[in-house]
């Protein structure tokens, strides 16, 4: 999951760097940054500490 987390955060990036203004940007940039540091969390405290409010 800690994969899939880094690798969505990385496509949300990638395609912001691409445009900014693309349509939708603000959604993409909301899943990018939630992506990432829930990664961030899972890589720190382990993947049970990340989904311990799911």
């Amino acid at each position: 999951m800690q994969k899939q987390r880094a690798e969505t955060y990385a496509r949300c990036t990638a395609q912001l760097l691409a445009d900014r203004t693309v349509p939708g940007a603000e959604a993409i940039f909301d899943q990018g940054l939630s992506n990432g540091l829930a990664a961030i969390v899972a890589d720190q405290w382990g993947e049970a500490a990340a989904r311990k409010n799911n």
